[in-house]
Protein backbone atom coordinates (compact mmCIF):
# COMPACT_ATOMS: atom_id res chain seq x y z
CA UNK A 1 0.00 0.00 0.00
CA UNK A 2 3.04 2.25 0.85
CA UNK A 3 4.40 1.38 -2.39
CA UNK A 4 1.67 1.95 -4.11
CA UNK A 5 1.18 5.57 -2.43
CA UNK A 6 4.40 6.64 -3.21
CA UNK A 7 3.99 6.06 -7.24
CA UNK A 8 0.92 8.10 -6.78
CA UNK A 9 2.47 11.43 -4.81
CA UNK A 10 5.50 10.76 -7.60
CA UNK A 11 2.79 10.70 -10.33
CA UNK A 12 1.31 13.64 -9.36
CA UNK A 13 4.84 15.80 -8.47
CA UNK A 14 5.52 14.98 -12.29
CA UNK A 15 1.99 15.99 -13.85
CA UNK A 16 2.86 19.39 -11.75
CA UNK A 17 6.29 19.91 -13.35
CA UNK A 18 5.07 19.24 -16.37
CA UNK A 19 1.64 21.99 -16.17
CA UNK A 20 4.58 24.44 -14.55
CA UNK A 21 6.90 24.47 -17.52
CA UNK A 22 4.28 24.50 -19.87
CA UNK A 23 2.77 27.61 -18.30
CA UNK A 24 6.54 28.56 -18.15
CA UNK A 25 7.11 27.85 -21.97
CA UNK A 26 3.54 29.94 -23.17
CA UNK A 27 4.25 33.07 -21.12
CA UNK A 28 5.07 36.25 -23.73
CA UNK A 29 6.62 39.06 -23.24
CA UNK A 30 5.23 42.91 -24.51
CA UNK A 31 7.61 45.31 -25.61
CA UNK A 32 5.81 48.30 -26.58
CA UNK A 33 9.33 50.41 -27.18
CA UNK A 34 10.73 50.05 -30.86
CA UNK A 35 12.73 53.11 -30.53
CA UNK A 36 15.99 51.30 -31.54
CA UNK A 37 14.44 50.62 -34.65
CA UNK A 38 15.32 47.59 -37.16
CA UNK A 39 18.79 45.72 -36.11
CA UNK A 40 19.61 42.90 -38.28
CA UNK A 41 23.07 42.81 -38.30
CA UNK A 42 24.00 40.68 -35.35
CA UNK A 43 21.81 37.86 -34.20
CA UNK A 44 18.34 38.64 -32.80
CA UNK A 45 19.59 37.02 -29.46
CA UNK A 46 21.80 39.98 -28.68
CA UNK A 47 19.73 42.89 -30.12
CA UNK A 48 19.16 45.37 -27.84
CA UNK A 49 15.55 45.21 -25.67
CA UNK A 50 14.01 48.56 -27.50
CA UNK A 51 15.18 47.06 -31.11
CA UNK A 52 13.68 44.27 -33.17
CA UNK A 53 14.90 41.92 -36.32
CA UNK A 54 12.51 42.27 -38.27
CA UNK A 55 10.16 45.20 -38.62
CA UNK A 56 7.17 46.36 -41.28
CA UNK A 57 5.62 49.55 -41.21
CA UNK A 58 1.88 49.41 -41.42
CA UNK A 59 -1.46 50.77 -41.47
CA UNK A 60 -4.37 49.62 -38.29
CA UNK A 61 -7.53 50.28 -39.68
CA UNK A 62 -9.93 48.86 -36.96
CA UNK A 63 -12.46 47.47 -39.40
CA UNK A 64 -10.18 45.95 -42.09
CA UNK A 65 -7.27 44.86 -39.37
CA UNK A 66 -3.14 45.34 -40.49
CA UNK A 67 -2.26 46.99 -43.91
CA UNK A 68 1.46 46.87 -45.06
CA UNK A 69 2.54 50.29 -45.87
CA UNK A 70 4.17 50.85 -49.42
CA UNK A 71 6.66 53.07 -48.15
CA UNK A 72 5.55 55.73 -50.32
CA UNK A 73 2.39 57.99 -50.85
CA UNK A 74 1.17 59.71 -54.40
CA UNK A 75 1.51 63.68 -52.90
CA UNK A 76 0.44 65.25 -55.88
CA UNK A 77 -2.15 64.37 -58.73
CA UNK A 78 -1.01 66.04 -61.40
CA UNK A 79 2.88 66.06 -63.45
CA UNK A 80 5.07 69.15 -62.35
CA UNK A 81 6.10 69.65 -66.41
CA UNK A 82 7.43 66.92 -68.56
CA UNK A 83 11.00 66.75 -67.01
CA UNK A 84 12.09 64.91 -63.87
CA UNK A 85 11.93 67.13 -60.61
CA UNK A 86 15.43 68.25 -59.64
CA UNK A 87 14.92 69.82 -55.84
CA UNK A 88 12.94 68.86 -52.97
CA UNK A 89 13.26 71.22 -50.17
CA UNK A 90 11.38 72.59 -47.06
CA UNK A 91 11.28 76.40 -46.73
CA UNK A 92 10.30 77.05 -42.82
CA UNK A 93 9.57 80.85 -42.08
CA UNK A 94 10.20 82.57 -38.74
CA UNK A 95 6.20 82.74 -38.34
CA UNK A 96 6.14 78.33 -38.57
CA UNK A 97 4.56 78.66 -42.12
CA UNK A 98 6.12 75.95 -43.93
CA UNK A 99 5.94 75.28 -47.47
CA UNK A 100 7.43 72.27 -49.62
CA UNK A 101 9.53 73.51 -52.42
CA UNK A 102 10.27 72.16 -55.95
CA UNK A 103 11.95 72.58 -59.19
CA UNK A 104 10.89 70.84 -62.14
CA UNK A 105 11.24 71.84 -65.71
CA UNK A 106 11.51 75.64 -65.87
CA UNK A 107 9.77 76.34 -62.68
CA UNK A 108 10.25 76.85 -58.98
CA UNK A 109 7.43 75.70 -57.44
CA UNK A 110 5.68 75.70 -53.92
CA UNK A 111 3.29 73.47 -51.84
CA UNK A 112 1.49 73.85 -48.49
CA UNK A 113 -1.34 71.86 -48.69
CA UNK A 114 0.14 68.77 -49.39
CA UNK A 115 -1.64 67.81 -52.28
CA UNK A 116 -0.75 70.77 -55.40
CA UNK A 117 1.82 72.50 -56.28
CA UNK A 118 1.76 76.41 -57.14
CA UNK A 119 4.76 77.81 -60.10
CA UNK A 120 6.13 80.94 -59.02
CA UNK A 121 8.86 81.35 -61.87
CA UNK A 122 9.96 80.30 -65.39
CA UNK A 123 13.51 80.96 -65.49
CA UNK A 124 15.15 77.95 -63.95
CA UNK A 125 17.52 76.09 -66.80
CA UNK A 126 15.66 72.74 -67.51
CA UNK A 127 19.36 70.41 -67.81
CA UNK A 128 20.67 72.79 -64.44
CA UNK A 129 20.57 71.26 -61.01
CA UNK A 130 19.48 73.44 -58.48
CA UNK A 131 20.64 74.27 -54.95
CA UNK A 132 17.55 75.18 -52.10
CA UNK A 133 18.37 77.14 -49.15
CA UNK A 134 16.39 78.14 -46.24
CA UNK A 135 18.40 81.60 -44.87
CA UNK A 136 17.10 85.08 -43.10
CA UNK A 137 13.41 83.67 -43.47
CA UNK A 138 13.83 82.93 -47.22
CA UNK A 139 14.33 80.63 -49.50
CA UNK A 140 17.01 80.86 -52.12
CA UNK A 141 17.78 78.86 -55.37
CA UNK A 142 20.52 79.26 -57.54
CA UNK A 143 22.65 76.85 -60.20
CA UNK A 144 26.09 77.38 -62.04
CA UNK A 145 24.40 79.01 -65.46
CA UNK A 146 21.26 80.57 -64.04
CA UNK A 147 21.21 84.14 -61.92
CA UNK A 148 19.99 83.22 -58.32
CA UNK A 149 16.67 83.46 -56.71
CA UNK A 150 15.30 84.04 -53.65
CA UNK A 151 10.84 83.94 -52.53
CA UNK A 152 9.99 85.58 -48.79
CA UNK A 153 6.56 83.52 -49.38
CA UNK A 154 5.10 86.45 -51.86
CA UNK A 155 7.55 87.74 -54.46
CA UNK A 156 10.47 86.24 -55.92
CA UNK A 157 13.14 88.36 -56.40
CA UNK A 158 16.85 87.74 -58.37
CA UNK A 159 20.40 88.16 -56.96
CA UNK A 160 23.06 89.20 -59.47
CA UNK A 161 25.53 89.14 -56.46
CA UNK A 162 25.39 85.58 -55.22
CA UNK A 163 28.09 83.74 -57.74
CA UNK A 164 26.42 81.49 -60.32
CA UNK A 165 27.57 77.93 -58.84
CA UNK A 166 25.70 74.41 -58.39
CA UNK A 167 27.13 73.87 -54.82
CA UNK A 168 25.85 76.29 -51.79
CA UNK A 169 25.64 76.07 -47.82
CA UNK A 170 24.73 77.93 -44.78
CA UNK A 171 27.63 78.27 -42.16
CA UNK A 172 28.30 81.07 -39.49
CA UNK A 173 26.04 83.30 -40.90
CA UNK A 174 27.01 83.39 -43.90
CA UNK A 175 26.32 81.46 -47.54
CA UNK A 176 28.90 79.86 -49.28
CA UNK A 177 29.18 78.48 -52.84
CA UNK A 178 31.04 76.53 -54.82
CA UNK A 179 31.24 74.71 -58.48
CA UNK A 180 31.74 78.12 -60.34
CA UNK A 181 32.36 77.47 -63.84
CA UNK A 182 35.97 77.43 -64.36
CA UNK A 183 36.76 77.73 -60.49
CA UNK A 184 36.11 74.37 -59.38
CA UNK A 185 38.82 74.51 -56.90
CA UNK A 186 37.46 77.60 -55.52
CA UNK A 187 35.14 78.67 -52.40
CA UNK A 188 32.83 81.85 -51.98
CA UNK A 189 31.58 83.22 -49.32
CA UNK A 190 28.88 86.13 -48.50
CA UNK A 191 28.85 89.14 -45.96
CA UNK A 192 28.04 88.25 -42.57
CA UNK A 193 24.01 87.67 -42.74
CA UNK A 194 23.74 89.93 -46.30
CA UNK A 195 23.92 87.49 -49.38
CA UNK A 196 22.57 90.13 -51.43
CA UNK A 197 24.97 92.32 -50.93
CA UNK A 198 28.22 92.36 -52.96
CA UNK A 199 30.30 89.56 -52.03
CA UNK A 200 33.78 91.35 -50.78
CA UNK A 201 35.60 92.99 -48.10
CA UNK A 202 36.61 96.28 -48.36
CA UNK A 203 36.89 95.95 -51.88
CA UNK A 204 38.44 92.37 -51.73
CA UNK A 205 36.72 89.49 -53.17
CA UNK A 206 35.51 86.90 -50.32
CA UNK A 207 37.20 84.04 -51.90
CA UNK A 208 39.39 81.20 -50.69
CA UNK A 209 41.46 78.88 -52.79
CA UNK A 210 40.82 74.97 -51.82
CA UNK A 211 43.58 73.15 -53.04
CA UNK A 212 44.27 75.81 -55.75
CA UNK A 213 44.25 74.80 -59.23
CA UNK A 214 45.40 71.04 -57.52
CA UNK A 215 42.78 68.72 -60.17
CA UNK A 216 40.65 67.55 -57.69
CA UNK A 217 37.52 69.93 -57.98
CA UNK A 218 34.87 70.75 -55.00
CA UNK A 219 32.08 68.39 -54.97
CA UNK A 220 30.03 69.17 -51.66
CA UNK A 221 29.72 71.51 -48.19
CA UNK A 222 28.31 70.35 -45.18
CA UNK A 223 28.25 72.13 -42.10
CA UNK A 224 29.21 69.79 -39.13
CA UNK A 225 30.22 69.83 -35.52
CA UNK A 226 30.43 74.08 -36.19
CA UNK A 227 32.96 73.99 -38.91
CA UNK A 228 32.50 73.89 -42.16
CA UNK A 229 32.94 70.54 -43.90
CA UNK A 230 34.21 70.97 -48.06
CA UNK A 231 34.00 67.20 -50.17
CA UNK A 232 36.75 67.51 -53.14
CA UNK A 233 36.68 64.53 -55.69
CA UNK A 234 39.66 62.71 -53.61
CA UNK A 235 40.03 64.18 -50.52
CA UNK A 236 38.11 66.47 -47.23
CA UNK A 237 39.04 69.53 -45.93
CA UNK A 238 37.55 71.87 -42.64
CA UNK A 239 37.14 74.95 -42.33
CA UNK A 240 37.17 76.20 -38.81
CA UNK A 241 36.07 79.76 -37.61
CA UNK A 242 33.25 81.78 -38.09
CA UNK A 243 35.34 85.34 -38.71
CA UNK A 244 37.13 84.77 -42.36
CA UNK A 245 39.87 86.72 -41.34
CA UNK A 246 41.11 84.21 -38.23
CA UNK A 247 39.66 80.76 -39.88
CA UNK A 248 41.60 77.55 -40.46
CA UNK A 249 41.21 75.87 -43.79
CA UNK A 250 43.02 72.41 -43.39
CA UNK A 251 42.96 69.05 -45.34
CA UNK A 252 41.92 66.35 -42.74
CA UNK A 253 41.74 63.43 -45.18
CA UNK A 254 43.57 62.85 -48.50
CA UNK A 255 43.25 60.05 -51.02
CA UNK A 256 39.35 59.53 -50.20
CA UNK A 257 36.59 61.65 -51.07
CA UNK A 258 32.80 62.30 -52.19
CA UNK A 259 31.58 60.81 -55.45
CA UNK A 260 27.80 61.68 -54.67
CA UNK A 261 27.14 64.87 -53.09
CA UNK A 262 23.23 63.12 -52.63
CA UNK A 263 24.98 60.49 -50.57
CA UNK A 264 26.03 62.89 -47.89
CA UNK A 265 24.07 61.89 -44.72
CA UNK A 266 24.40 62.88 -41.13
CA UNK A 267 24.04 59.67 -38.97
CA UNK A 268 25.15 58.72 -35.37
CA UNK A 269 27.56 61.33 -35.02
CA UNK A 270 29.33 60.87 -38.53
CA UNK A 271 29.03 61.79 -42.21
CA UNK A 272 28.18 58.80 -44.23
CA UNK A 273 29.04 59.07 -48.03
CA UNK A 274 29.61 57.79 -51.18
CA UNK A 275 33.49 57.16 -52.43
CA UNK A 276 34.71 55.62 -55.64
CA UNK A 277 35.26 52.59 -53.69
CA UNK A 278 32.72 52.19 -51.03
CA UNK A 279 30.87 53.84 -48.09
CA UNK A 280 32.58 56.18 -45.44
CA UNK A 281 31.73 57.77 -42.17
CA UNK A 282 33.83 61.26 -41.25
CA UNK A 283 33.60 62.19 -38.23
CA UNK A 284 35.74 65.55 -38.20
CA UNK A 285 38.87 64.20 -38.60
CA UNK A 286 39.66 61.06 -40.08
CA UNK A 287 37.43 58.61 -42.01
CA UNK A 288 36.26 55.04 -41.30
CA UNK A 289 35.06 52.27 -44.21
CA UNK A 290 31.94 50.81 -44.01
CA UNK A 291 31.40 48.77 -47.06
CA UNK A 292 33.92 47.53 -49.95
CA UNK A 293 33.20 48.82 -53.48
CA UNK A 294 31.00 46.81 -55.29
CA UNK A 295 32.39 45.01 -58.06
CA UNK A 296 30.87 44.75 -61.66
CA UNK A 297 29.72 41.89 -62.51
CA UNK A 298 32.10 41.32 -65.38
CA UNK A 299 34.90 41.47 -63.19
CA UNK A 300 33.77 38.27 -61.46
CA UNK A 301 34.46 37.02 -65.17
CA UNK A 302 38.37 35.45 -66.38
CA UNK A 303 38.89 37.56 -69.42
CA UNK A 304 41.52 37.15 -72.10
CA UNK A 305 43.67 40.49 -72.58
CA UNK A 306 43.99 40.94 -76.28
CA UNK A 307 47.58 42.55 -76.95
CA UNK A 308 50.35 42.27 -79.68
CA UNK A 309 51.97 38.72 -80.55
CA UNK A 310 54.50 37.74 -83.14
CA UNK A 311 53.81 34.60 -84.98
CA UNK A 312 55.52 32.81 -88.08
CA UNK A 313 53.39 32.08 -91.03
CA UNK A 314 55.04 29.52 -93.34
CA UNK A 315 52.77 29.12 -96.42
CA UNK A 316 49.83 30.68 -97.55
CA UNK A 317 47.76 28.07 -96.89
CA UNK A 318 48.69 29.01 -92.67
CA UNK A 319 47.16 32.35 -93.55
CA UNK A 320 44.16 31.17 -95.40
CA UNK A 321 42.86 28.99 -92.65
CA UNK A 322 42.79 31.62 -89.41
CA UNK A 323 40.81 33.82 -88.60
CA UNK A 324 43.75 36.43 -87.36
CA UNK A 325 44.08 40.45 -87.43
CA UNK A 326 47.16 40.92 -89.34
CA UNK A 327 49.88 43.41 -89.71
CA UNK A 328 51.95 43.95 -92.49
CA UNK A 329 54.23 46.55 -93.40
CA UNK A 330 52.19 48.75 -91.13
CA UNK A 331 48.62 47.89 -92.69
CA UNK A 332 46.36 46.47 -90.55
CA UNK A 333 43.73 44.29 -92.00
CA UNK A 334 41.06 43.71 -89.02
CA UNK A 335 38.58 40.17 -89.12
CA UNK A 336 38.97 38.93 -92.10
CA UNK A 337 40.35 36.54 -94.24
CA UNK A 338 41.96 36.85 -97.54
CA UNK A 339 41.77 33.72 -99.61
CA UNK A 340 45.42 32.95 -101.39
CA UNK A 341 46.84 35.89 -100.26
CA UNK A 342 49.94 36.32 -101.31
CA UNK A 343 52.36 37.11 -97.94
CA UNK A 344 55.58 36.83 -96.95
CA UNK A 345 56.88 34.41 -94.55
CA UNK A 346 56.93 36.19 -91.65
CA UNK A 347 53.96 38.54 -90.28
CA UNK A 348 52.64 40.07 -87.08
CA UNK A 349 49.18 39.67 -86.09
CA UNK A 350 47.06 40.65 -83.41
CA UNK A 351 45.48 37.97 -81.47
CA UNK A 352 45.43 36.68 -77.48
CA UNK A 353 48.26 37.23 -75.89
Amino acid sequence: MDKMRKWYLLGILCFLATSVISEIAEQSLTIWDFSGGLYDRIDKAYIPANCSPDLQNVYIDKEQGVEKRTGYRRFNTTSLGSYPIRLLNWYTQNDGDEYLMAVSSKSLYYSIDDSSFTALTGSVSIQENCWGLNFLDRFYIGNSDDTALYWDGSSIITSTEIPKGDIAEIYGGRMWVAGINDERTTLRYSNLNNPTAVWDTNGVSNIEYVGRDDGDIIIALKQYNGNLIIFKRFSIWKWSGIDPETSILIQVVEGIGCSDPASIQEYQGSLVFLSDNGLYAFNGNGVVRLSDKIENTLDLFPRSSVTTSSFTITTANDWNNGFLLIRVDTTTTSGSIIQYANVGSTIEVLGPG
